[in-house]
């Protein structure tokens, strides 16, 4: 089990199923995970609120307009400030009762900035690489067309933890088994993160997309070179080195590589995810517009 968490995703599943439910989509598995969310976790996750305004602080222009992608239970976010400074917030994500209750739980003054948007980033392409999967056939990267995301012509799009969870928690509840499963994240899931990617950068007008990645990930029975805090200690390009065992196929930086995109800057912040579990977040900002030749 440990080899298999290790190796096929790296993402922490706070519950198992005792089989596979019927109907089983990207959509339902992330489902499934933002509704175990405990309530004491804003509380817990504040530290990782404070970094990640910490990097948006600087970004975020008065009157902007931003959309969150994958905002889910937006617990990690700093909902109220990102209000208060923007015009406008989009939450953009495949599961709309999540990112509505998110809504809800806003103070009340700020609620008509914050607009909840139901829509999959993969267009589709995720839960039909995920069927494949399942029923034995050669798997395809189905990647969406690189088109705006919600309103689009954003000033700033956050790409929030997402990447890990765009193929591997379906994956996972649908049983395909672990050596199929490895392989599709291995072979596709770098295709289908440089579409997502992409489509962020498509979404902004000369903005900026701020990455937000679980880098690695810390609990009883993972093997990791370093403790969390040992690899914040270090110069961040020095932490980037570090091998420290990854998740498959979802590293939003290489896909900039590949896009030819501009990286501002990078953060590295302890995400304490709940008791006995930590995962190192990178927070990568790029330019929609590539690098100068």
């Amino acid at each position: 089990r440990r080899s298999s968490r290790q190796r096929a995703g790296l993402t922490h599943i706070p519950f198992r199923l005792r089989h596979r439910p019927a109907g089983t989509s990207v959509r339902n598995a992330n489902a499934r995970r933002n509704a175990q969310a405990p309530v004491l976790r804003p509380h817990a996750w504040r530290v990782a609120r404070d970094e990640l305004w910490s990097v948006l602080d600087r970004y975020l222009a008065p009157g902007a307009s931003v959309a969150v992608v994958g905002a889910g239970n937006c617990d990690d976010l700093p909902l109220s400030r990102l209000a208060r400074r923007a015009d406008r917030v989009d939450l953009v994500d495949i599961d709309p009762v999540a990112t509505r209750r998110a809504v809800r739980r806003a103070p009340r003054r700020l609620r008509a900035k914050l607009h909840a948007l139901t829509e999959d980033v993969t267009a589709g392409g995720a839960d039909r690489i995920v069927r494949d999967a399942l029923e034995g056939r050669n798997a395809h990267c189905h990647g969406p067309p690189p088109e705006p995301l919600g309103a689009g012509n954003y000033d700033l799009v956050i790409g929030d933890l997402l990447y890990s969870q765009l193929l591997y928690p379906a994956l996972l509840d649908c049983a395909v088994p672990r050596d199929v499963r490895e392989r599709v994240l291995r072979d596709l899931g770098p295709r289908l993160t440089e579409a997502v990617v992409r489509r962020f950068h498509a979404s902004t007008a000369g903005g900026l997309v701020v990455h937000l990645h679980d880098l690695a990930g810390w609990w009883h029975g993972i093997e990791q070179p370093l403790q969390p805090q040992r690899v914040l200690e270090m110069p961040t390009a020095a932490a980037l080195r570090v091998p420290l065992a990854l998740p498959l196929g979802c590293d939003p930086r290489k896909s900039l590589r590949v896009i030819g995109a501009r990286i501002l800057q990078t953060r590295l912040w302890r995400w304490p995810f709940c008791p006995g579990v930590d995962y190192l977040v990178c927070a990568t900002v790029a330019s929609a517009s590539p690098e100068p030749a």
